[in-house]
């Protein structure tokens, strides 16, 4: 984890307000920032998602990777509310949004 993922989460705890905070991926976050965010941040919590991963949507099988944990993402989100990204950083609240979803280029 780095300073910039550290910052994230403290954004979303400072300004979103969840009642928890899951980290999701194959192996533990490692380092101090996550020593330090697992410390600073509350209910902040670790998910291993090894094994989990979807294979198929509709009977379609997904080949790659990436399609695999962008439907992961997607049923996070359906069911929790919310999926920031640890690469950025919340400086205030925003409105309630029955859905949000953003593009990088």
């Amino acid at each position: 984890m780095t300073f910039l993922n550290y910052l994230s989460l403290l954004g979303v705890q400072q300004h979103i307000r969840p009642t928890q905070i899951i980290v999701h991926g194959d192996a533990l976050p490692q380092g101090d920032w996550w020593r330090r965010a697992a410390k600073d941040v509350a209910n902040i919590y670790f998910l291993n998602v090894t094994g989990r991963l979807p294979i198929q949507v509709y009977g379609k099988p997904l080949k790659l990777i990436e399609h695999r944990t962008d439907i992961l993402r997607y049923r996070i989100l359906y069911g929790i509310g919310i999926f920031p990204c640890l690469c950025l950083v919340t400086l205030h609240s925003s409105p309630p949004q029955d859905f949000c979803c953003g593009r990088l280029r």
